[in-house]
């Protein structure tokens, strides 16, 4: 999925990597139920992360297109 911020941000590298970190986590649990047909955002199901962890390569802007691509061999 392509995505980037609608406004321009500060450009404070510490804020990005804090947005992309809350982004990357919030779209993290569809590539779990997309396998079983089911919707990640209906009223009877509710879910929640434990964990994940990334790492920045480089810096990044979250105002600018970013890629995000998740996979998993099982669900």
């Amino acid at each position: 999925m392509w995505f980037r911020a609608v406004d321009k941000l500060p450009d404070d590298e510490s804020l990005h990597r804090r947005l992309m970190s809350y982004l990357s986590d919030y779209f993290l649990l569809d590539t779990a139920t997309l396998p079983h047909g089911l919707p990640s955002y209906s009223g009877s199901l509710v879910m929640a992360s434990i964990d994940h962890a990334m790492w920045f390569h480089r810096p990044l802007r979250v105002d600018d297109w970013l890629l995000y691509a998740v996979e998993s061999p099982s669900a």
